[in-house]
């Protein structure tokens, strides 16, 4: 799927939106990273602050170039975003 980097810097993989890495040095001279991920899920009871989705037993909503081109104009309702980052230290041995 082609999408417009300037504006949404990432691309589709597994029906997983993944935002580039952003990777910094710290104090300590190490390398350091983070990235955003989003996924689109059916059919998941909404429970504010809590993790209640599993990305091997939920059914994903596929992501397609509809959904970022504007040829769609709604998700339907029973769509949730779930949203989480990952970090670490990049090539940390050991």
């Amino acid at each position: 799927m082609n999408l417009d980097k300037k504006e949404l810097p990432g691309r589709v993989i597994n029906n997983i939106f993944k935002f580039n890495k952003l990777e910094y040095k710290v104090n300590s001279g190490k390398t350091n990273f983070w990235q955003i991920f989003v996924a689109l899920f059916k059919n998941i009871p909404v429970v504010k602050y809590s993790i209640n989705w599993d990305l091997d037993q939920n059914i994903i909503h596929p992501l397609n170039a509809n959904l970022f081109n504007g040829k769609i104009d709604y998700i339907p309702k029973n769509i949730v975003a779930c949203m989480w980052v990952e970090r670490g230290v990049v090539n940390k041995q050991g």
